[in-house]
């Protein structure tokens, strides 16, 4: 049976021909039925969808929601930067120039490409988009708040990093915007041939980039630009330690969080990447001089065979790692143009509050390697992992490395049961965390007191549900006593898309509060907490003539820094034993190249003293031949026979 508005509409207002106001009131309410027929569903499409217009274009987000349940919305895969591919490969990021239309930020991108932990090559060049999650986008006259800014640093070891990996589920319940995005990394983010030909940090540039879009964008998302926090995790932390020291990145953040590392770890700057060139062409076949040739050559070759390249010369798990920032040379404009030592030590630095620490089994990571040494030299291991740790993640080598072994097998292997694999582990895991972790924050943290700036530190030392070490090995072979490894913290701030990772219980659910709570009132204050509870104590600032922590365990507390000796038995001491001067370092490596031009210039005189000195003594010696020679003629005609004619 076909419906009739028409009848519909005259049997609505017909019927009661005799009481107008019946009949306005029906009129009203069908209008009204008529409006929120129509306008309800348009509003609900822009409050679910909702669009921001940025320069580039406009963007349609989608909602997502918390833990706890709260409505948020996520901006995902936006494009910084012009793919660096071809002739944008080993080169800065070129900004995106934007696209038409209306476009739907609803998915992930692909991360740059990487081997994973199987070693199957995955990623994209085409891998430089960001994420942006935000509370709210609409604003009005009568509703202009501004959310502070999070962007997070991922971390990786700069060989590895994804975006997608870093759920903004817990965090997102504490009213900020968070930013996430992918960096080049391994080679094509960190390759430098030491000149203008390609100076490295592609990397450190594009998060640069990232900084310079969110100052010129962010606000569209209800994000303060004014109020932008970065905070990063293992080469995540070391790249926000190199913004805090950049010249370029001055006035684009407003606080730093450094977990687990440093710009001054010895495993975060390369100190000589012309040799590191030289060394992945040989292997790639491509000819070694010019530079600007290995580069041109390098740009063309095939991805997966420079992931190939740069895995190989492995010592000891993934270290040694040489694909990290370099000082630059040979170009202006630098993001990083001294050694970070000098920069810091003189301070060129960013004047921002800083809240930095590590977790305290960052090293549980070499456990696979720990238990390889016990069974190949059972009795002995403790002595073969500290040589390889040396020799892929230290700076002693030859015989410096002879030098220190004896002090770190004391210090650390004394009055040990060799043949007991669980103190062996438990010993070398302290002497690898005190090594790449702690002695480098312990110098960081002390030199930023000195510079006057707000420092907050503090150890987490919490076990929970999750850990990142189970990625590479079981739970059952891993002692039950073992404290947080590298990364576990971040199981507390994100919601992980890891395939190990596992529904918290409560416990593990108030760690999560607790930690988020404190992050996250740190970018918006400059300190946290922002109140003081029985269950969130004051957190003091570091100084260093009474050093304390906040110590984030099952509870939270003050505690005093204990581990001055062990940090400085590394920083200083062993370096100033084996003939290292921790202060020379940084001059060492800044003035190498000069060491090398001026060594290689004696060489030339050397030479060439060397021919003049033969040419000397070849004349001389032409010249006494020629003197002997004419004294003979001249001796052999006057003691002639006078009968000797008659033989002719």
């Amino acid at each position: 049976m076909k419906l009739d508005s028409c009848k519909l509409f005259d049997g609505l207002f017909l019927q009661h021909p005799k009481d107008p106001l019946l009949s306005k009131l029906v009129l009203v309410l069908f209008i009204l039925f008529i409006l929120l027929t129509w306008l309800v569903p348009c509003y609900m499409g822009q409050s679910i969808y909702p669009q921001v217009t940025l320069k580039q274009g406009i963007l349609r987000g989608r909602p997502m929601r918390t833990e706890d349940d709260k409505e948020f919305f996520g901006f995902l895969g936006i494009p910084y930067a012009k793919p660096p591919i071809g002739p944008l490969r080993f080169k800065q990021p070129v900004p995106h120039p934007g696209w038409s239309g209306l476009a739907d930020a609803w998915t992930y991108k692909a991360s740059c490409p990487q081997l994973d932990t199987r070693g199957v090559d995955t990623g994209n060049e085409d891998c430089l988009y960001l994420n942006v999650y935000t509370p709210s986008v609409e604003r009005t006259p009568f509703n202009n708040f501004l959310y502070p800014v999070m962007v997070f640093i991922g971390a990786g070891t700069f060989e590895t990093g994804d975006s997608s990996l870093y759920g903004p589920q817990k965090i997102m319940d504490k009213g900020i915007v968070l930013v996430t995005f992918n960096h080049r990394i391994g080679l094509l983010g960190f390759l430098s041939s030491d000149d203008e030909s390609a100076s490295g940090n592609w990397g450190l540039y594009d998060q640069l980039l990232v900084l310079q879009w969110i100052k010129s964008n962010i606000e569209s998302f209800s994000g303060d630009p004014s109020s932008v926090t970065i905070f990063g995790q293992g080469a995540g932390a070391a790249s926000v330690f190199f913004h805090l020291i950049s010249p370029l990145s001055k006035g684009l953040f407003h606080k730093a969080i450094l977990e687990s590392g440093s710009g001054l770890c010895d495993w975060a700057l390369q100190s000589d990447p012309w040799d590191y060139a030289v060394q992945i062409g040989q292997r790639l076949r491509c000819p070694i001089t010019p530079r600007d040739t290995l580069i041109e050559c390098l740009r063309v070759v095939p991805t997966l065979d420079l992931l190939r390249a740069q895995s190989n010369g492995k010592i000891l798990g993934e270290y040694p790692i040489k694909t990290v920032p370099v000082v630059e040379k040979g170009t202006t404009n630098r993001f990083l143009p001294q050694d970070p030592w000098q920069l810091l030590t003189s301070g060129i630095v960013n004047r921002v509050p800083v809240l930095i620490g590590y977790n305290t089994q960052e090293t549980l990571f070499f456990y696979p390697e720990i238990e390889q040494a016990f069974r190949e030299e059972s009795g002995r291991a403790h002595e073969k992992l500290t040589s390889d740790f040396l020799d892929c993640c230290t700076p002693f080598k030859g015989r410096s490395k002879e030098r220190v072994v004896p002090l770190i097998l004391y210090e650390y292997f004394n009055k040990m049961d060799p043949f007991n694999s669980t103190q062996v582990a438990s010993r070398f895991i302290d002497l690898s965390t005190d090594a790449l972790f702690i002695s480098c924050i312990d110098e960081t943290v002390r030199i930023l007191w000195e510079l006057n700036l707000p420092v907050y530190l503090y150890i987490f030392d919490y076990r929970g549900q999750n850990s990142m070490v189970e990625r590479i090995i079981s739970k059952a072979l891993i002692p039950v006593d073992t404290g947080p490894s590298h990364g576990d913290e971040l199981f507390y701030i994100f919601d992980m898309k890891l395939g190990t990772s596992r529904n918290q219980p409560f416990r593990d659910k108030k760690v999560s509060q607790r930690i988020t709570s404190l992050w996250t009132d740190f970018a918006k204050f400059g300190y946290a907490p922002r109140t003081v509870t029985p269950e969130y104590p004051r957190w003091n600032k570091f100084n260093t003539n009474h050093p304390t922590a906040l110590y984030i365990g099952g509870s939270l507390g003050n505690i005093s820094f204990t581990k001055t000796r062990e940090a400085q038995f590394w920083s200083k001491n062993l370096k100033n034993l084996s003939g290292i001067n921790p202060h020379m370092l940084a001059r060492i490596r800044q003035a190498r190249p000069l060491y090398k031009t001026l060594a290689w210039t004696m060489i030339g005189v050397s030479l060439s003293l060397l021919i003049m000195v033969i040419l000397l003594l070849s004349i001389l010696f032409y010249q006494r031949r020629s003197s002997s020679f004419r004294a003979g003629l001249q001796n052999g005609s006057s003691h002639t026979p006078t009968g000797s004619s008659g033989l002719y």
